[in-house]
């Protein structure tokens, strides 16, 4: 039996975030980041705060799209949520 590996609260909020904004799920993002908590390292923190900050602008996103802050986002999203080694 294969376990799943254990991934940091921000690897969680990053891939709830990726997986609200793939299906406009406003509702989703925004419990994202009501949800999100960090018991972690100040870094692991600091790092849930700033995804927190790019959820909220996310929201934004869902209305008019500002392309270039989007696209700068979803780049830094795609690279939090990736498994650490």
């Amino acid at each position: 039996m294969m376990t799943s590996p254990c991934i940091t609260p921000s690897q969680r909020l990053a891939r709830a975030l990726l997986h609200a904004w793939s299906n406009g799920d406003v509702l989703a993002l925004a419990a994202a980041i009501e949800e999100a908590r960090c018991d972690g390292s100040d870094e692991e923190c600091d790092i849930v705060d700033l995804l927190k900050g790019i959820g909220f602008k996310m929201r934004g996103w869902l209305n008019p799209v500002h392309y270039d802050d989007v696209q700068a986002s979803l780049k830094l999203l795609h690279h939090l949520a990736k498994s650490r080694a």
